[in-house]
């Protein structure tokens, strides 16, 4: 690898948890009069660097393609058309064609430019120290830290804020930190993928990289993610199992993962309306089945093209308002992607592009040569499976282009 590609790499891979961007507010991305910011267009500057090594490397991946890779690239580019054509809205559609295509391009050059783990663990490594430490500050201030923060995408807040997330232990609450992240539970899907990237390339850990670790964990355990937990549980079981060893274990995995989530917004309606108060925080959990059924009713509107990449928020006011008879307009917490990737798939692009999601997952996964790093992979589908930020959120989705890339090494 090039110093020019290095250099643009290690930047790229430090700055992956920062959010500073150009934001704009077409009318396309307000609904009901509300600024909502899945629609809003945004140039990151993580974007800039993106293009810079797409360009600087783009002659690497133009190949004479056989007739099989021909086909799947035209037959790929119509359904891309289609299903921009066929939304609501085709410039929300097209905008995230383009952020997908994006992150597609960057795994694959990538992957080839790649010459060394060193290349991607250190730097890993220093975003994980300014991120963990950022969100311990927040953690004990309870509120955010703000000054040379802010330009990393810190957002201002404090315990005291509505809408803040927090958790509350021995009748005391706490806020949950946000580091330069939207939400608690997108940093700590990140930093779990970021220590397990360490830990999967790092055979050979210095007191550096276990201080970096030890910070890392605090902040993951305090951002108080019961998804992100729950994976790590699960990871840690497959490690101690040796199971990451067999490859059908993960595909295995990740395809029950997949396929029973098409079967959730059937079961989310039979769940509506249980009384599960004693359990667990019954409006958080009503609200997410709310989605999950919506969900359905969508896919169920165009089961083979989708509604269009994005536009799951656009149907989704008409159809809460329809199905549950929701007419307060200036509650937007429900205003949200549905809290499954699968299921945000296979409403915004259909059977089409849930079969092609998964034909390339499971693609990568046989491609990949390190054992280890099939937990890392892992790790992103768990999580994927109840929450949405692998596919809509910034950080999260270049996050996922750099560990597929890993694994096309």
């Amino acid at each position: 690898m090039n110093f020019l590609n290095r250099i643009l790499l290690f930047l790229f891979i430090l700055l992956l948890p920062s959010q500073l961007g150009l934001h704009f507010w077409p009318d396309f991305a307000l609904i009901n009069g509300l600024r909502i910011d899945y629609l809003s267009p945004v140039i990151y500057f993580t974007d800039v660097l993106a293009l810079l090594i797409i360009l600087l490397n783009f002659k690497k991946i133009v190949t004479k393609p056989t007739s099989y890779k021909k086909f799947l690239a035209i037959f790929f580019i119509i359904f891309i058309v289609i299903n921009i054509l066929n939304s609501n809205i085709p410039a929300i559609a097209l905008l995230k064609w383009v952020k997908l295509t994006e992150a597609i391009l960057l795994t694959v050059i990538i992957g080839k430019i790649l010459k060394s783990d060193k290349d991607i663990y250190f730097p890993v490594s220093i975003s994980l120290i300014y991120t963990s430490l950022l969100g311990l500050f927040q953690f004990f201030s309870k509120k955010s830290i703000g000054g040379i923060f802010y330009w990393l995408g810190e957002r201002n807040f404090s315990i005291s804020m509505p809408s803040i997330a927090t958790f509350t232990l021995f009748g005391k609450e706490y806020l949950r930190p946000y580091s330069t992240f939207s939400h608690p539970n997108s940093f700590a899907g990140f930093i779990l993928i970021e220590i397990l990237i360490i830990l999967s390339l790092n055979t050979k850990l210095s007191s550096f990289y276990k201080i970096t670790l030890l910070f890392s964990f605090m902040s993951f355990f305090l951002a108080y993610s019961q998804n992100a937990w729950a994976s790590l549980f699960v990871i840690a079981a497959l490690y101690i199992l040796k199971l990451y060893k067999k490859k059908y274990v993960i595909k295995t995995f990740f395809l029950a993962l997949a396929v029973s989530s098409v079967a959730l917004p059937l079961l989310s309606s039979k769940l509506i309306g249980l009384d599960n108060a004693k359990y667990i925080n019954k409006q958080y959990f009503t609200k997410r089945l709310e989605l999950n059924e919506l969900s359905g009713l969508i896919i169920s509107q165009k089961p083979l093209i989708g509604v269009g990449l994005g536009n799951f928020l656009v149907k989704l006011p008409d159809l809460y308002r329809e199905t549950y008879m929701f007419n307060n307009l200036r509650e937007d917490w429900w205003i949200q992607p549905v809290h499954n990737v699968y299921l945000l798939i296979v409403s915004e692009s259909g059977l089409v592009g849930f079969l092609l999601f998964i034909f390339i997952a499971l693609s990568i996964i046989s491609k990949n040569k390190n054992q280890k790093f099939n937990l890392v992979m892992l790790a992103i589908f768990i999580t994927a499976f109840l929450d949405h930020y692998w596919f809509t959120l910034q950080q999260n989705i270049l996050l996922s282009s750099l560990v597929f890339a890993i694994a096309l090494m």
